[in-house]
């Protein structure tokens, strides 16, 4: 594994500079990404970028902004080292591009859900550096020293890219049953990662509302790339019945674990000492995102739907401010459906 001080780059709807004073989330239903002044909590800018934009990433010195275009095929390039922020390029990178991950100022790795690979693109010129195959339906994406841990939508399943080799060495499955992953954190400390995700009980004949797809979350240890059976969070047990937990960060210092639940709109803080709710937060329309604060009292959750941002104080588990970010374009009819 690498060392526990090794960063770890992890997609995400929204990502946070490194002096903690803004935050950029994508904006898919407007084609637009937001940036938000956090000091002052308001939204600096909102600039189209293209079509379904889906994740986030900043480069390592944090000059430029990287966009996953869904729907478009492309990778966007935001410079933000300007007095505004400014689309530079956009490069046509594959079908369905879902997450962006990046380390270094030269290139960054892209998951491609219509081809089941992931490129690395070479971010002066749009070039596709390296190809690797993957399983079906590659979406999120983490970068931890010379490993890239790439999610698989529908089948569950988490497998492991060794860079050096260029290729997949190992896809762990985590129940015929399992799907919508598209996100996971990673504990640095334990090397523990946390896959939040939705299991269904198709085989049961008589379902009902609360018997039919169960939200849990997956647990791996990556020392020995096996499955922790017994480490699994039943959210609907753990917590409260929820509805298809998305996204997750691992506040590692207090054994807390923020699930974001894009269904039932709220956040789950999981005591993974004790493996029950430490709290339990609504939030706003279809969260799709969270980021902690520097000094993890503040959790951000964006809300994909509504286009807002929640703000969370997480030394009393209250919510503390809602900003809206993205002025939504689309029609309310649309919207409501």
């Amino acid at each position: 594994l690498p060392n526990s001080n090794t960063p770890v780059y992890a997609s995400n709807t929204i990502v946070r500079t490194s002096n903690g004073r803004t935050l950029i989330a994508a904006n898919a239903l407007n084609d637009t990404i937001s940036i938000v002044d956090l000091a002052q909590s308001t939204l600096r800018d909102e600039l189209v970028v293209g079509d379904d934009p889906r994740t986030v990433a900043l480069t390592l010195d944090e000059s430029r902004l990287l966009v996953t275009n869904r729907a478009e095929g492309t990778l966007a390039i935001v410079a933000l080292d300007g007095d505004e922020p400014e689309l530079i390029a956009s490069y046509a990178v594959g079908s369905l591009p879902y997450a962006v991950v990046t380390n270094s100022n030269e290139t960054a790795f892209v998951s491609l859900q219509g081809t089941g690979e992931v490129v690395q693109v070479n971010l002066a010129n749009g070039a596709i550096l390296m190809r690797m195959s993957t399983p079906p339906d590659p979406s999120g994406l983490v970068l931890w020293g010379d490993f890239l841990y790439v999610t698989h939508l529908w089948s569950g399943d988490l497998s492991l890219i060794y860079l050096p080799q260029k290729q997949v060495v190992r896809t762990i499955p985590t129940g015929q049953d399992t799907s919508l992953f598209q996100s996971f954190t990673i504990d640095p400390t334990d090397g523990r990662a946390y896959l939040p995700q939705s299991r269904s009980n198709s085989g049961n004949i008589a379902l009902t509302y609360d018997s039919a797809i169960f939200p849990i979350v997956n647990v791996v240890d990556l020392a020995t790339l096996g499955l922790q059976r017994q480490a699994r969070i039943a959210l609907n047990y753990a917590d409260r019945p929820v509805n298809m937990p998305f996204s997750a960060v691992v506040d590692s210092a207090r054994d807390l674990l923020y699930v974001v639940n894009a269904g039932s709109n709220d956040l789950s803080v999981i005591d993974l000492r004790t493996g029950v709710a430490a709290g339990h937060i609504n939030v706003g329309t279809n969260p799709r995102g969270v980021l902690l604060s520097r000094d993890g009292n503040t959790a951000y959750v964006h809300n994909m739907i509504d286009g807002t941002l929640t703000i969370v104080d997480n030394r009393n588990l209250t919510v503390s401010d809602v900003l809206p970010i993205s002025n939504l374009t689309i029609p309310v009819d649309i919207l409501i459906s």
